[in-house]
């Protein structure tokens, strides 16, 4: 626009003799165009230098958001409800209980955790798809603990493994799966207590050709995992909208996503794998990824460490070693989600704050998120960064990301959660703030001077452990 302006005015200069002999309706004309081109880049430019009114989604729609995949069959109650509370996330993604497992699954159940069960028949002997079993297990956890099943899901992986339906096998089969949710939902249906469960796609993972769901499921399923050391957002953002588009309309899972800590060298794949520092920023950036994405919940695979899985690179997807402590993965996302913690009490519906951010660089994402108090986070993440070369882990440039708000805030407060959850500044009466985005996620909490959101009447955030 600006070329063309200029380009204008030499002409009318050049040829400012064939101007003066212009009939006055041209010369109006010319005028004209000239003047809306001035005001059209004054507009622009003004309003790309204001601050705009964003909307905030509410903190306990993100946190509800994540969930974590487990085998909690062998584990005690205890440990698992400990490590749920340290994390604070409540969804969780296993398999149908079997008799031997089910007191687990019930004590869990009753101590606040909500599941996602997957069909297990097929892991039994002769891998036979029984969908009828899977619901009267479901079933059986739905009369012990109400409320505490919220989805079914499909087999897993099936084109990558081998499980058998009227004699059909699954092994790269992608339309197998359209029948094991279809026989799935028929169940489901069929069982009054199951009439708020959804069923979930059954996953597969060799293409993102994924066939069209139709009425078979209520809700499309994925898992997303990518190379050595590298992050998910870019494969969260395709296999989510794959997933739509089989199932139009419908809710997205992410049933498994997530890094193993077994080393670099150490795949068995060609991907999944990196160190214990770097399984907690791409694991944390994930969460982040898949709720910008739309995904319902976000299931990190998975809970704990597993000294038996079939290789090293298996054994440690967890969050938590397999004696029960928690790697840097779990400290980072507790972190996080004890700085975001909200009791729902505030009575502050998500509303706007105005606010601009620059600098961030194009690797980057950003979110506004409110608490029930009032209190807005933006969190600032480099979900796309590059963390690992091919020999070695690296450490993204940082970039100077400045926040100006619309006016003076309370307070500003800076939280890095891999480093802990205590402030690393705090600033009164500021309207903006400069922070260095790098690896680390970053939450900028701002106090406004007075709550902005509507009041309305809120429940508190249904989950313990806060």
């Amino acid at each position: 626009m600006i070329r063309f302006r200029r380009m204008f005015n030499s002409e009318i200069h050049a040829n400012i003799h064939v101007i003066t002999i212009l009939k006055m309706t041209s010369v109006a004309v010319c005028f004209t165009i000239l003047m809306g081109v001035v005001a059209s880049h004054l507009a622009n430019s003004a309003a790309t230098a204001q601050n705009q009114a964003q909307p905030a989604q509410s903190v306990s729609k993100l946190l509800n958001s994540f969930g974590v995949a487990a085998h909690i069959g062998a584990l005690s109650p205890t440990t698992v409800l400990n490590e749920l509370s340290y994390l604070r996330i409540w969804n969780v993604r296993d398999g149908t209980p079997s008799t031997t497992a089910f007191p687990t699954f019930e004590a869990v159940a009753k101590g606040g955790a909500r599941f996602v069960l997957l069909e297990s028949n097929v892991y039994y002997p002769g891998s036979q798809l029984d969908a009828a079993a899977d619901v009267a297990r479901a079933d059986q956890l739905i009369r012990a603990a109400p409320g505490a099943v919220i989805g079914i899901e499909g087999s897993n992986e099936y084109t990558q493994n081998t499980y058998y339906f009227n004699g059909v096998s699954s092994y790269r089969n992608l339309g197998w799966g359209l029948w094991d949710d279809a026989a799935l939902k028929a169940a489901v249906r069929a069982d009054p207590l199951m009439a708020r469960v959804k069923v979930i796609a059954a996953s597969e993972g060799t293409s993102r050709s994924i066939p069209s769901l139709g009425t078979n499921v209520d809700a499309g399923n994925v898992h997303v995992y990518r190379g050595v050391g590298q992050q998910l957002q870019t494969g969260i953002n395709a296999w989510v909208a794959a997933a739509r588009a089989s199932a139009p309309g419908d809710p997205v899972y992410i049933t498994e996503t997530g890094i193993s800590s077994s080393g670099f060298d150490t795949s068995t794949w060609g991907g999944g794998v990196a160190n214990a520092h770097l399984e907690a920023i791409i694991d944390i950036n994930a969460l982040l990824d898949g709720f910008k994405a739309g995904a319902a919940i976000t299931f990190l695979y998975e809970l704990m460490d597993e000294p038996g899985a079939s290789s090293v690179q298996e054994q440690h997807f967890g969050l938590f070693n397999a004696d029960g402590t928690p790697k840097p993965a779990a400290v980072a996302i507790g972190n996080f989600t004890h700085i975001l913690r909200d009791d729902g009490k505030g009575g502050v519906a998500a509303g706007r704050l105005q606010y601009r951010l620059a600098g961030l660089p194009s690797t980057a994402s950003s979110m506004l998120l409110e608490k029930s108090d009032g209190t807005f986070q933006v969190v600032i993440w480099n979900g796309e960064a590059k963390l690992y070369d091919g020999a070695q882990e690296v450490t993204p440039a940082a970039s100077t990301v400045t926040l100006t708000l619309g006016s003076a805030a309370r307070s500003i407060s800076i939280y890095d959660p891999v480093h802990g959850t205590a402030a690393q500044s705090a600033t009164a009466g500021a309207s903006g703030v400069s922070v260095a985005l790098s690896e680390d996620p970053i939450i900028i909490e701002v106090k406004p001077p007075a709550v902005t959101g509507s009041i309305r009447q809120t429940q508190p955030f249904p989950r313990p452990g806060l």
